[in-house]
Order: C-alpha cells, then structure tokens, then sequence
C-alpha cells in the first residue's frame, strides 16, 4: 500500500449501492503492512481491512525475526482513523481526496464492484 506524502495510507471499504463504507488512515511508517481478509460462509459474509506491524502468519514473521515483543513496561502509540462514509457524497469526498494523491503518484487505490 502506498502513502500520501505525510506517510498515511487511505483505503476503504464501499458498498455504493446502500450509500455506506467505512475508512481507515493509517501511519505506513509504524504499521507498514496490511491484510484484507474475508470470511465465507453459509448465510454469512465478513471482511475485514487490517493495517498490521507484521505480516500474516505469527510463526513465519518469528521466524523472519519480524515479530514485535514488547517487553514488561514498553508500550508503542499508533494513530489510526476511521470513519464512516455515510451517503454518496461522503464516498465521493473521499473517492475524490485519494484519486488527488493518486494523480501526484504516491496511493494506490484499488477498486473492486
């Protein structure tokens, strides 16, 4: 996922048809990978967008020696947005704020009906 130039990632998820999405920005610095995941089911349908420190699989980022332990008082602050796009024009507002980035070179959006 690429970044804007203050190091944030925009993506979201839309449903056009019933007017609703849901957006997240995040700090590409801190979380510098991401996974989308779904979950297929009879009757049953989840996705999710998930911004990470790792990548997926625990014991394959351990055995990359990626994976972040924070010892006994440690602690890291991440600053994460989201939001909801409620309305076309909502969807629109932001469709429109990453397709300016986009034309500057630095996000990538991926469109998916």
């Amino acid at each position: 996922m690429a970044a804007d130039p203050e190091g944030r990632v925009h993506v979201a998820i839309v449903n056009a048809r019933v007017g609703l999405g849901v957006a997240v920005s995040y700090d590409k610095r801190v979380m510098p990978s991401y996974i989308e995941w779904r979950m297929m089911a009879e009757g049953q349908y989840a996705v999710g967008i998930e911004p990470c420190t790792n990548g997926f699989g625990r014991d394959a980022v351990k055995a990359a020696g990626e994976l972040i332990v924070l010892k006994p008082g440690e602690r890291r602050v991440y600053r994460t947005e989201i939001s909801v796009l409620d309305g076309a024009a909502a969807i629109e507002h932001f469709r429109g704020k990453v397709t300016a980035v986009l034309r500057d070179g630095s996000v990538s959006v991926e469109s998916r009906d």
